[in-house]
């Protein structure tokens, strides 16, 4: 989300959210390649999303009016230790449970076996959301 501060009255006046990527067939998008195979082979996925975050901020001006540009560049992350993404085999360990620095993680009957069977190999990028967004609105 982008945030809009009046810097004069220290007051936040609008969050503004950048959305989810729907990856599903109705999701508008021609699919994702998300094999490190070499290869390109874009597909859709019922139920996965992705959170729109900006890597990069910049703004300029035109005739007097302030605006600001975003740009998701895919770029990986590390906070310390942590890396943003993960090979997801060490998220989930099997398709009944998590990977040990993610025990705490839950998630409903059968859901494990659907990400395990699906994703395989793949990597992910592990990002800490928020209980006052509803994941399930892509315009949220």
């Amino acid at each position: 989300a982008i945030v809009t501060v009046d810097v004069a009255t220290a007051t936040a006046e609008r969050i503004s959210p950048l959305g989810l990527t729907d990856w599903s067939a109705a999701g508008g998008t021609d699919g994702i390649d998300i094999v490190d195979d070499g290869a390109c082979r874009l597909q859709h996925y019922e139920g996965l999303f992705s959170i729109n975050s900006a890597d990069t901020i910049g703004s300029f001006e035109v005739d007097g009016e302030v605006y600001v540009m975003a740009a998701m560049e895919g770029d990986r992350v590390r906070y310390g230790d942590f890396k943003e993404d993960q090979k997801l085999r060490s998220v989930v360990a099997s398709n009944a449970s998590f990977g040990k620095n993610f025990a705490a993680f839950r998630a409903p009957d059968g859901a494990l076996q659907q990400v395990f069977d699906t994703f395989g190999e793949s990597k992910l990028r592990v990002s800490i959301g928020s209980s006052g967004v509803d994941y399930s609105d892509p315009t949220s």
